[in-house]
């Protein structure tokens, strides 16, 4: 499974820092409107309409911003029952140097019953982040 914990995700990001070079700013007024996309949506619980949509609403990001976009389907058992499918989607891009920095976040949201549940700070604010580097990260890293 792709998963890992975001603090993770943002640890690496820190760490590899300098090897954006001359990529233009984060604009954190683009990354604020991914983020309002996907709580316009609502409720994003795996396995539903809600995720589905995001989905594509993150494939259509990244595409355009030059990343390639595969996804990784899998069906797992709820704890109280019952099969949910899970897609974790994946961006990669080759750089100058061999090995591998894996951002992560997650786009569903919990489903909670009786209340409407949109995961503004739980879910959609890391997509926001992740689309906006993604569009920042130039296309082809210098070697560090």
């Amino acid at each position: 499974m792709w998963r890992l914990p975001l603090a993770s995700a943002l640890t690496a990001l820190v760490a590899c820092g300098g090897a954006v070079g001359d990529a233009p700013g984060f604009d954190g007024t683009r990354a604020f409107a991914d983020l309002a996309a996907q709580v316009r949506i609502g409720p994003r619980p795996a396995g539903s309409a809600g995720a589905a949509q995001t989905r594509e609403l993150i494939r259509g990001r990244l595409r355009q911003a030059g990343w390639p976009v595969r996804e990784q389907r899998f069906t797992v058992t709820r704890p109280g029952g019952g099969d949910v499918e899970l897609v974790n989607l994946a961006a990669t891009r080759r750089g100058a140097q061999p090995g591998r920095i894996w951002l992560a976040a997650h786009y569903d949201t919990k489903d909670l019953a009786g209340m409407r549940f949109v995961g503004a700070n739980d879910g959609a604010s890391g997509v926001a982040v992740l689309l906006e580097l993604a569009r920042v990260l130039p296309a082809k890293q210098r070697p560090f």
